[in-house]
């Protein structure tokens, strides 16, 4: 394991950073999950913070409410198929 986080990850912010991206994941998990695009929906989670490795893909309508520190393996599929 590389690294087990003890505190939110949100705490390390200044509030207004925190609040904008609260705003844009909350936009996110509105619009962006649901679009049929599997390479945008890993685009936008990927700008806002989660690393996803090869193969790996979140499917429609999946909420992530807090993608920042997120790491998933090789071949995982987030959501159903």
């Amino acid at each position: 394991m590389d690294k087990v986080h003890t505190r939110s990850l949100g705490n390390s912010m200044p509030k207004p950073v925190k609040m904008a991206y609260y705003a844009a994941v909350l936009f996110g998990n509105i619009i962006v999950n649901k679009i049929p695009s599997r390479h945008i929906r890993r685009w936008f989670y990927q700008m806002m913070g989660a690393d996803f490795d090869r193969g790996t893909f979140p499917c429609r309508r999946v909420e992530m409410l807090f993608p920042k520190g997120l790491k998933l393996s090789d071949g995982v599929a987030i959501g159903c198929i």
